[in-house]
């Protein structure tokens, strides 16, 4: 029957800079034949499209919440926000319309400590669960909570407010990063020209505002697993000083640099003790280790963060078809599931959403389709 849907994929968490972190892979999922689908293992209704319309099914692709929506997110925090008559509105698990649609807007990225960021007359604020206003509609972009705290934007300076719509660190930054283990990346004394913002250094401040990593970086990531990506800059002459050569390595939570390189030219957070990071020299992607260690040889054009111990990979298919596609690793880089997606995203319980030619279809940890591709 979930042959006649076109699956919309869960938006999964990406990525950041890379970390990783000594675990072992999740138990293999059943031993059905190929030619069985497996059943999926998540716990909320899944998105699908049917006839031009959204609704929802459940972990064993029967109709959840039938399809009557223009649009539909994935749930989280028990609601998902739907689009009826251009209009943005929230239900919960059972398909109740909880908060009717009145909002221009949502952020996709859901709920988060109970708070939604929508829109109205093209700025946004945040309401709760209940559909209060926390945080009236005056915000240029998405308020998103990390931690309890989201980043928001004062004229051209940043601060911090918490879930109750109360500044706790106040607008001082010129940019500033999300919340993680603790600590945000943010911004000095750089230069806003338009959407641009150049010169300036980044430095790491705690949640009462304290800086704890004094700003000196060029760039800088969250912290994941302990540690995070940074550029640095290392003038070797007077000559040079005004443009010196990239650093690039992890800090730890001290602002100790604990990998240092010259060879790599962008970073990925840790995730299950890998960090992708992109070689200067050939930009391609490979993975280290927390020593700094190269254990996946730098061979793909793109590569994303470990998750249920795979990684989805960007290389040329065996095939010889030409192009690339996007396949899966294990943490020792062995291909555990061959290239041939157009998009592949990260697994999340047991499995992954996948794109061929356009379609959209799921699949499990073998590579087998639990839904396969339609449109």
């Amino acid at each position: 029957m979930f042959r006649t849907f076109l699956l919309i994929a869960i938006v999964f968490s990406l990525v950041s800079p890379g970390c990783e972190k000594d675990t072992k892979s999740p138990p293999p999922s059943s031993q059905a034949s190929p030619e069985e689908p497996a059943a999926p293992t998540a716990d909320t209704p899944l998105p699908i499209v049917q006839d031009g319309l959204w609704g929802y099914i459940d972990a064993d692709a029967n109709v959840a919440i039938r399809p009557q929506y223009q649009r539909a997110e994935r749930f989280s925090e028990d609601f998902a926000a739907v689009q009826s008559k251009g209009l943005w509105g929230v239900i919960d698990a059972t398909g109740r319309m909880v908060i009717s649609p009145q909002f221009e807007a949502v952020d996709r990225d859901g709920f988060s400590a109970g708070r939604l960021s929508v829109m109205l007359n093209g700025k946004w604020g945040l309401i709760d669960t209940a559909g209060q206003t926390v945080l009236p509609m005056t915000y240029a972009t998405p308020l998103r909570f990390h931690e309890n705290l989201a980043a928001f934007r004062d004229q051209d300076q940043f601060g911090f407010l918490d879930a109750a719509g109360q500044v706790v660190i106040a607008p001082q930054y010129t940019f500033a990063g999300r919340f993680s283990e603790g600590l945000a990346a943010v911004m000095t004394q750089g230069k806003r020209i338009g959407r641009r913002v150049s010169g300036g250094q980044w430095g790491y401040i705690d949640k009462s505002g304290k800086s704890v990593i004094e700003p000196q970086f060029q760039a800088a990531g969250a912290f994941s697993e302990g540690l995070a990506w940074v550029q640095l800059s290392e003038p070797t002459s007077q000559r040079d000083a005004e443009n010196p050569p990239a650093i690039c390595g992890y800090i730890d939570t001290r602002g100790q640099t604990v990998i240092r390189s010259k060879e790599y030219q962008a970073g990925r957070e840790f995730s299950e003790n890998r960090a992708a990071v992109r070689l200067s020299y050939t930009g391609l992607w490979g993975y280290i280790d927390r020593a700094g260690t190269m254990v996946i040889g730098a061979e793909f054009d793109q590569a994303n963060d470990f998750h249920e111990g795979l990684a989805a990979v960007l290389t040329f298919p065996d095939t010889g078809d030409g192009g690339v596609k996007w396949g899966y690793i294990d943490a020792e880089g062995e291909t555990v599931i061959p290239p041939k997606f157009d998009r592949a995203d990260d697994f999340r319980r047991g499995f992954a959403a996948v794109w061929v030619d356009d379609k959209l279809g799921y699949i499990d940890r073998e590579g087998r389709f639990l839904f396969p591709p339609a449109k």
